[in-house]
């Protein structure tokens, strides 16, 4: 494969052919395609720009020195270890809650936003479905976190052509099932990874790796994630005794948990999660977010509201980035340009 690439290199049309390209078959095989269709769908028609972001290793080359030298490039960036709140995520959250309220900020919960208009410069009126209707001028800001393709879609006089490009913009859903096992702790890994087709979860995670707090001393949990489609795949309406049951054999498999050793079990569906990166899905995307663009006093930022596949930390920073640019809006130039910056993350 790498003598091939160098005499007749390949185009990089899509995921497959990216790592193919770089790995092999055998290797693409083994684990790339496998998780890939586990987490997207066919691999085939995912957009190379997700094996690019990724998968850090960038060739066969370094992963052999990776795995059989134990030299890892500095070129590379991972996280050997990360700090974690000692009561989880949750913590973040409060914190923020009480700094808005101590800056004389509102929360309004049960708000759902329904539909707005615009003036063809900026949103000029927002629509709730508790009735509720504000006004806006152009210096007021709305910065929209929730998903961009149901944003975008809730404007009153929206163009056809962008409401196309938005339908074809398509998310995954998630299945986090919970074990509450009877051990101080299962292993000192935060993550394991199941590409094998076989198997109906594709990570797992153990919380108390994370922080140990999070559980009583004498028992762990492990939450095992299963991606799939609530519109096309069974198992989203499965019932969780059932889950279980099909779990339960290739968890045992793995040598970590036996089944007297479960206490309970239970899961949460969670909508809209990962979103899938069609083949020049950027077209789509651009055609929606050139047209937010024009409008003077709306962000559309965060996971959801770019349809960018990032961490909470890169979300985050999202956050303090629109924060400032907001703040000097007219020394930072063109939001068009510097929100370019939030699809670079390595994730």
């Amino acid at each position: 494969t790498q003598l091939k690439r160098i005499i007749k290199p390949a185009p990089d049309k899509s995921y497959s052919d990216y790592l193919k390209n770089r790995f092999g078959i055998y290797i693409y095989n083994l684990v790339f395609g496998p998780y890939a269709t586990k987490i997207w769908g066919d691999a085939d028609l995912l957009d190379a720009m997700v094996a690019k972001r990724r998968v850090v290793i960038p060739n066969l080359l370094e992963m052999i020195k990776q795995m059989l030298l134990k030299q890892k490039s500095n070129k590379i960036i991972s996280a050997d270890e990360f700090y974690y709140p000692q009561n989880g995520v949750g913590m973040l959250i409060d914190k923020m809650l009480n700094k808005i309220k101590n800056n004389c900020g509102e929360i309004h919960y049960s708000h759902k936003l329904t539909s707005f208009q615009t003036n063809g410069k900026y949103i000029n009126r927002i629509f709730f479905s508790n009735g509720k209707q504000i006004e806006l001028s152009e210096n007021d800001i709305l910065i929209n976190t929730s998903l961009l393709t149901e944003f975008v879609n809730i404007c009153q006089n929206l163009d056809s052509s962008i409401n196309s490009a938005s339908r074809k913009l398509k998310l995954n859903d998630l299945i986090l099932f919970y074990l509450i096992i009877d051990k101080p702790q299962i292993s000192d890994d935060n993550w394991l990874f199941f590409p094998e087709k076989e198997c109906p979860f594709n990570r797992i995670f153990e919380q108390k790796n994370f922080s140990k707090y999070m559980l009583p001393e004498n028992i762990t949990s492990l939450t095992l994630e299963i991606t799939c489609s609530s519109e096309k795949d069974e198992i989203w309406k499965t019932n969780d005794e059932k889950i279980f049951e099909l779990i339960m054999p290739h968890i045992e498999k793995t040598g970590l948990v036996k089944r007297q050793e479960i206490m309970k079990y239970f899961s949460k569906r969670l909508l809209n999660v990962y979103p899938i990166y069609h083949i020049n899905y950027e077209n789509d995307l651009n055609k929606i977010l050139d047209y937010l663009d024009k409008l003077n006093n709306v962000y559309s930022i965060g996971r959801n509201g770019l349809f960018n596949y990032v961490g909470m930390m890169d979300s985050i920073d999202m956050g303090f980035q629109t924060a400032e640019y907001i703040t000097k809006k007219n020394q930072l130039g063109a939001w068009s340009e510097f929100r370019k910056k939030f699809y670079n993350y390595i994730v």
